[in-house]
């Protein structure tokens, strides 16, 4: 690209910092989610993981520059490449615009978290707690899936666009 500076290579994070940044965040966001589960209403504690999964995902997507407002920042060839990558790799939430309905989709096929909400509504105490592990352990394993899919189309694009090291 005629040695000037791409949109990835000038303004992004060191893909490596990037990750750091978003395990952080996972953690943070599913010890919150178990805090919430554990005083919610059943029902509603779902609905609000939903919501808070989709902001979670999509604030991954931004750390590592693959929120689709960050395609106006990329050249035609960038564009291309990531494209393509998302395709290779079958990314489910990355680079996507992101809605509750869609990760209420990703949380009823992990299944495990509408069990703990049943329980709750029969076992008090017990289904705080279910109901609190299993939002613990659904947000961390979908942020934790979504951080190692976006490492992925990272780098696939910059291996596509030949250069291994940008990225």
């Amino acid at each position: 690209m005629d040695g000037a500076k791409s949109a990835y290579s000038s303004e992004r994070e060191p893909l490596r910092r990037a990750a750091e940044r978003a395990k952080a965040l996972v953690r943070r966001r599913a010890l919150l989610a178990a805090g919430a589960a554990g005083v919610a209403p059943p029902g509603v504690d779902v609905l609000v993981d939903a919501a808070s999964l989709a902001e979670l995902l999509a604030r991954i997507n931004r750390l590592f520059l693959l929120a689709p407002e960050d395609a106006a920042k990329l050249s035609t060839e960038e564009r291309i490449a990531v494209a393509q990558a998302l395709d290779d790799v079958g990314a489910r939430f990355a680079g996507r615009s992101l809605s509750g309905l869609l990760v209420l989709e990703a949380l009823k096929a992990a299944g495990a978290r509408w069990a703990g909400a049943r329980v709750a509504s029969w076992v008090p105490v017990a289904g705080r707690v279910a109901a609190a592990s299993l939002s613990y352990y659904l947000f961390h394993r979908l942020g934790t899936e979504h951080i190692n899919e976006c490492l992925r189309v990272r780098t696939v694009a910059a291996l596509r666009l030949g250069r291994p090291d940008d990225f």
